[in-house]
């Protein structure tokens, strides 16, 4: 008894400054400051972050970490935590800085110190994906890129990541496991934590997961181009537009947007799920990416800009690039039939993640040869709203290589000044 209260305390004293942490919810919602700090009329953090909107710049949503995804806990304030998340990072225009420090509520987490106090194995808690390492797939580590559903109840979003139990493990063999929930041929075992954190494995369909494998730079690019189109064709319902989202677990099938007029921001009721999941038009990239065991981590529009070069020609052009203007990003998913895919905002009249060609997004425009020629002519875009009306001109738009914002060699973020690095780039790590 003596010692584990003395290993409590230690886990306490390191939560007070730092101390690694596992998010233990399936979706947890981000902010840039302390919910304190944002919303000046709360009785509670909790409060405020079930606030937080589907759509439109007023949300002030910043990211979303999925479970089994770890973090560094910087500080607690009261139901609060402020953690840096090592897979994401943005660049802060008002410092001029590079950072990946956020907030989240503390009941999301769960620092590793008491994981070990429960005599958890850390061994199986995947890996952390972090931009100032080297990429290193582990092949006994599996993806999901479609959501999951335990018996529990609870739905894991894609991008939620588990360590594999070997077949021929002794934990399998073991009584603790039985005839239902061993490994088949069309299951997958799993480590995971239940809803109380105890260790429990999960069965999950191969079909959902995607298995790291040793592929070069651009096949695993059109992995993600694959992805994003089955995210966007969905064979039932769509994936919704979210502020700041990068989360997938439920698919809605009724296409109305609501608008309160009280505010003028928007939002679907067509189920009652908190936190709400879906995409925005940047953090679906990083989270597609990612799953792809691409090394890629920009949140944001602004820091993507930022990070990937432009390409000047059309016979540079290649799918999974990045159509760009500010406050949004399309990406090509389709050259010869000139397709793009993109989470449009509720305003434009979508709300949500779709494949469609170029001309229905941009007036006068039907093919990416036609978009570079308008380039080269410093001519301005126009950009079309659902129903086919303008929506606003584009004065200034950029076509953005993806394979170049990736392998960028960051200087460490907790150096007070933490500028990217762009003259090196990581491109022998693997095959091309």
């Amino acid at each position: 008894m003596k010692i584990k209260i003395f290993i409590l305390a230690i886990i306490f004293s390191k939560a007070q400054s730092s101390c690694e942490a596992l998010c233990v919810v399936p979706v947890a919602d981000l902010l840039k400051k302390s919910a304190y700090e944002i919303f000046t009329e709360i009785n509670s953090a909790k409060e405020a972050y079930k606030s937080l909107l589907m759509g439109d710049t007023k949300c002030k949503r910043e990211y979303q970490i999925l479970f089994n995804e770890l973090v560094d806990i910087l500080q607690i304030r009261d139901e609060e935590v402020q953690i840096r998340v090592p897979h994401i990072i943005y660049f802060d225009e008002e410092k001029n800085v590079y950072t990946n420090i956020y907030w989240t509520l503390k009941k999301n987490l769960i620092c590793l110190d008491e994981l070990v106090v429960r005599i958890l194995d850390l061994n199986k808690v995947p890996e952390k994906i972090s931009f100032n390492e080297d990429i290193k797939p582990d092949k006994s580590i599996v993806v999901l890129k479609e959501p999951f559903f335990a018996p529990d109840g609870r739905g894991f979003s894609v991008g939620t990541r588990f360590k594999m139990i070997a077949k021929n493990s002794s934990y399998i063999q073991s009584s603790r496991v039985s005839n239902e929930t061993r490994c088949t041929e069309g299951y997958v075992s799993c480590y995971a934590l239940s809803k109380n954190l105890q260790e429990i494995i999960l069965e999950i369909p191969r079909d959902k997961l995607n298995f790291y494998e040793d592929k070069n730079i651009n096949l695993r690019i059109k992995d993600f181009v694959k992805l994003l189109k089955s995210w966007a064709n969905l064979d039932s319902g769509f994936i919704p537009y979210l502020y700041s989202g990068s989360s997938f677990i439920y698919a809605y099938h009724r296409d109305e947007i609501l608008q309160r007029y009280s505010d003028n921001t928007f939002y679907r009721d067509e189920l009652d799920v908190y936190p709400y999941t879906g995409f925005d038009c940047s953090c679906i990239i990083s989270r597609a990416t990612q799953i792809c065991n691409l090394p890629y981590f920009y949140k944001d529009s602004i820091t993507l800009e930022r990070n990937l070069e432009q390409l000047n020609k059309f016979e540079e052009l290649s799918e999974g690039d990045v159509i760009w203007f500010p406050g949004h990003v399309v990406i090509v998913s389709d050259l010869k039939n000139n397709l793009v895919i993109e989470a449009r905002g509720y305003a434009s009249g979508y709300g949500l993640i779709h494949e469609c060609h170029i001309s229905k997004m941009f007036e006068n425009i039907n093919s990416f040869k036609e978009l570079f020629e308008l380039k080269t002519n410093h001519k301005k875009l126009k950009l079309l709203a659902k129903d086919g009306t303008l929506r606003y001109i584009i004065e200034e738009f950029k076509i953005l290589s993806l394979k170049s914002g990736l392998y960028k060699e960051f200087k460490s973020l907790y150096d007070p000044v933490n500028r990217l690095d762009t003259s090196k780039c990581h491109s022998s790590l693997f095959p091309v």
